[in-house]
């Protein structure tokens, strides 16, 4: 095949995979976020103690452990995760005394069975607390002082870093957000290379030159994912950003209470959530799930299609696109990427249906990158009439 022809269907296996991808990585930024407890970062007391609880959990995610954050269901004085069987207590206070002290109560240390995780700077301080409140009998059923260090666990990070990771504009939290956005992005790329690769031997490309154009092309789609998820991340740190999306899910809120006054409605509301959970769920979870689902989705969209819609614009900028070029572009974009969340929604929810987990992965990407590419091309058409 020649160059040229080469050239050409990459040219369009790129924009109709771009398209497609969109969407669905818009979808998986949205799923990344709402697998944080972002939404109470802010709180002045104790939101920082929220932020330490996602970074060690990731951190033991990032080391190939098995991670089930429990805490999220406010039980009196359970674990806030389980890793690899292991129940955690995480405490993160401003003096190593405060942070030991913050574990017990008037009957002693209040997480019976639990390692108590700490800061990392304070560790060494907090085993010789702990030592002192075993010898003074305050922890039932340990008698032995040198068992503190059984007891204590050395978080991965440190107090000013867990409250640096609560606020938006600094290395730590950045570095968190890319770790958090960074296992979506790299599926992103891979289906994109698979996609991409699949497409350009279809239309006569080499194996060799259609791996490197599809490569090129996945490094361009995982890019776009990582910058859009996490300025998205970033933004929700923010007061303005924050009350964007509270606005947001006011309005997402309104809309499934009125969907959900019907027993159709109710159990379609019960379906599109347990495709964002990835399990089934019914009720009032369901309702809230949906809408933080929704919301979410509405503010990585949103970022998406503007990261996505730079490169375009200072095109214009330049002289070298016109802005009713641009304009369709962008509308375009905006039509895959919405129809492309909404796919991913929609096909995840099928999936967890009918095989919960896998069922609700295969389903999302199948949504997610069919919808993008429908609804992009229907914008295409519909712009080119006029």
């Amino acid at each position: 095949m020649e160059k040229k022809n080469i050239e050409s269907v990459n040219g369009g296996n790129a924009k109709c995979g771009n398209n497609g991808m969109r969407g669905y990585t818009a979808a998986q930024n949205s799923k990344a976020l709402n697998g944080t407890q972002f939404r109470k970062y802010h709180n002045p007391i104790g939101g920082h103690g929220f932020a330490a609880e996602d970074v060690n959990a990731q951190n033991d995610r990032w080391h190939g452990r098995t991670v089930d954050q429990v805490g999220r269901d406010n039980s009196l004085n359970g674990p806030d995760r389980i890793v690899n069987g292991q129940p955690i207590q995480t405490k993160y206070c401003q003096t190593p005394q405060r942070t030991v002290a913050a574990a017990f109560d008037g009957n002693g240390y209040r997480y019976s069975g639990q390692k108590l995780e700490v800061p990392k700077d304070q560790y060494e301080e907090c085993v010789r607390l702990m030592r002192e409140r075993i010898a003074a009998g305050e922890v039932p059923g340990v008698s032995d002082p040198a068992e503190a260090t059984n007891i204590v666990k050395k978080g991965s990070c440190t107090y000013d870093q867990a409250l640096r990771v609560a606020k938006a504009g600094n290395i730590d939290s950045i570095v968190f957000d890319v770790k958090t956005q960074a296992v979506g992005c790299a599926s992103a790329a891979g289906l994109s290379l698979i996609i991409g690769a699949a497409y350009a031997v279809a239309h006569g490309a080499s194996p060799k030159e259609a791996m490197k154009q599809a490569g090129k092309n996945a490094a361009k789609v995982g890019g776009e994912a990582l910058v859009s998820g996490v300025t998205s991340s970033q933004i929700l740190r923010t007061t303005a950003g924050r009350n964007a999306l509270a606005a947001i899910e006011r309005g997402a809120n309104n809309a499934v209470k009125a969907v959900c006054k019907t027993e159709l409605g109710a159990k379609c509301v019960e379906k599109l959530a347990s495709g964002f959970a990835g399990q089934q769920i019914a009720g009032g979870a369901a309702k809230n799930v949906l809408v933080r689902g929704l919301s979410s989705n509405a503010v990585t969209g949103t970022v998406t299609l503007a990261v996505t819609s730079i490169p375009g614009a200072i095109k214009v900028i330049r002289g070298k696109k016109s802005a009713a070029e641009f304009g369709k572009d962008v509308a375009t974009n905006g039509a895959g990427i919405a129809a492309g969340t909404g796919g991913w929604t929609a096909g995840a929810a099928i999936g967890t249906a009918l095989c919960p987990g896998v069922g609700t992965v295969i389903g999302g990407i199948i949504g997610g990158i069919g919808g993008g590419i429908a609804g992009s091309s229907a914008m295409r058409k519909f712009l080119n009439l006029f």
